[in-house]
């Protein structure tokens, strides 16, 4: 038997995965992410995608310049380009509000899929790769490549 390649592993671990509003678990995370400390709100974050580093922020300029205009908007959050302080590069970043986070379970696991993913996702040129997880007081930013 081949051993499961780490797509399959992060998708098995996505579906065993279950939130409910009555949940103490979501209640636990919601709890933290409504904290307005970065520091709780990052640990519940990486408490629940495994794997994935959650960065701590105390502001989106420590780490970000951020184009104003958005360029996108999704089902939970909105899309800028920006230039990461670190290395100069281009990026996607994904703003996830999160009071967002707090209103459902649903929005959560959301999430929380999509970083698992892309956390599993092999380093190729045709993928775009996740460079950064982080949280500030109100906001969790997700960093990507930026494929034009």
């Amino acid at each position: 038997a081949s051993a499961p390649d780490a797509s399959s592993s992060a998708a098995s671990a996505t579906n065993s995965f279950t939130l409910t509003k009555s949940s103490s678990s979501f209640r636990h995370i919601r709890s933290d992410l409504k904290s307005k400390s970065t520091k709780k709100a990052a640990a519940a974050i990486g408490r629940i995608c495994e794997g994935v580093q959650v960065l701590t922020l105390e502001r989106q300029t420590d780490a970000f310049a951020a184009e104003e205009t958005p360029f996108g908007f999704g089902q939970t959050a909105t899309i800028l380009r920006a230039r990461r302080h670190a290395d100069g590069r281009q990026v996607v970043l994904k703003m996830v509000d999160l009071k967002r986070l707090t209103e459902s379970p649903d929005v959560l696991s959301q999430v929380r899929a999509e970083l698992i993913a892309l956390n599993a996702l092999p380093t190729h040129a045709c993928l775009v790769q996740m460079y950064d997880v982080c949280c500030t007081p109100s906001t969790l930013l997700i960093s990507l490549e930026l494929m034009e």
